[in-house]
């Protein structure tokens, strides 16, 4: 399994939390960008041939800034240059500003899109203010209505342990979310990142944020809460009805390969991991000399792919296949890990040759994974 992600690097204002890269959003400067996209993907072309795509993930940034005539100029380059399945799962992401304008959903669908990520964050309008977002309850509400009318597939993301937020404000969230038959739901805490507007303001003393009990009690609730409505967790923070997974991070967390286009993206493939430069301009200088701006390219030796495999593997609810890994890397992994799996057996749950972590030691999980170096 592969995907193809494309970084929209525009956003109308930065949230306060935010450490992607991004910049403000103009017409101008879009154009160019996606002209840049697409000389990306033409040049990428020869190194794909032999690749077939199941998924493509418009990522942000806010992909939702973008022109029905941008969306089209890029969606009709990826199907030129690349083999892209027919039943391929494409994603963008986007605000709830955006989606909740119904022509703009229905071009999104009418050009192949089939699921909308919406970054919903809470349904508490203080927090939205508090974290920069520049959203509404109402639009998120309005949004919410719009996606299911429109696509069977719709995500939303939760963020948890926001300022003066706890299990009350996220049931909330959650119900809301829940009464439009949103099919998927990425819920996680809220994390401070150093050089960001949120991490001054905490600094400062200006916003307050709920202890690391206190995000655990959140997170808590929304895995029981979810559960309860048959939307079950099948990775660390991301909770699916049936058959509504994210392929595409689904591919990431599996260790398949995936083609990164635009400033900032990142490619996993042929066991090489690299990363396009963090700034538009430098982005720009290398294609506009015809040459791919692929920078800090890193070789992945096999101990270093094993133990990768079994990082994100164990993130899943799936786990990891015992047998599998086995083949694929000429090991006896029971052996190999037995003083591992030894120490944290209690943790552990091997069912039909897959080794998972059970639903109440995901919290140990960085501990865990340490054990496997």
């Amino acid at each position: 399994m592969s995907g193809i992600y494309l970084h929209i690097p525009f956003c109308r204002q930065k949230c306060h939390y935010c450490d992607f890269y991004s910049v403000v959003h103009s017409p101008e400067q879009e154009d160019a960008y996606v002209g840049l996209l697409l000389k990306e993907a033409s040049l990428q072309k020869a190194n794909m041939k032999n690749k077939t795509f199941d998924t493509v993930y418009f990522g942000g940034g806010t992909p939702s800034l973008l022109s029905d005539k941008s969306l089209t100029e890029i969606l009709e380059s990826l199907y030129k240059n690349f083999d892209i399945k027919k039943d391929a799962e494409i994603t963008s992401e986007g605000n709830p500003s955006d989606f909740c304008v119904l022509q703009k959903v229905k071009f999104f669908k009418s050009v192949g899109i089939n699921r909308l990520s919406i970054g919903i964050q809470t349904m508490n309008g203080a927090s939205l203010k508090k974290v920069g977002r520049l959203q509404t309850v109402e639009s998120n509400t309005n949004a919410l209505k719009t996606a299911a009318e429109i696509f069977d597939n719709v995500s939303a993301d939760v963020m948890l342990a926001l300022p003066d937020e706890g299990i009350f404000e996220v049931e909330k969230t959650l119900r809301i979310i829940s009464g439009f038959g949103v099919g998927h739901i990425s819920a996680y805490a809220l994390k401070v990142e150093e050089a960001t507007a949120l991490f001054e303001n905490v600094k400062n003393g200006l916003v307050d944020i709920p202890s690391d009990d206190a995000a655990a009690d959140c997170y808590d609730f929304a895995c029981e809460y979810l559960k309860e409505r048959k939307t079950l967790r099948y990775e660390i923070s991301n909770f699916a009805k049936n058959g509504l997974e994210c392929r595409h991070n689904l591919n990431y967390w599996r260790g398949g390969e995936y083609l990164g286009l635009g400033a900032a993206a990142h490619s996993f493939t042929e066991n090489k991991r690299y990363e396009n430069p963090r700034s538009i301009i430098k982005y720009r200088d290398g294609l506009l000399k015809g040459v791919l701006p692929s920078v800090n390219v890193t070789l992945i030796e096999p101990d270093n792919a094993l133990y990768e495999k079994i990082m994100l593997g164990l993130r899943l609810s799936d786990g990891i296949n015992i047998s599998e890994l086995n083949k694929e890397y000429k090991i006896n992994f029971l052996e190999k890990y037995s003083s591992a799996l030894k120490k944290y057996e209690k943790c552990f749950k091997l069912v039909d040759g897959k080794l998972s972590v059970k639903d109440e030691y995901f919290y140990s999980l960085n501990s865990i994974l340490v054990e496997f170096l």
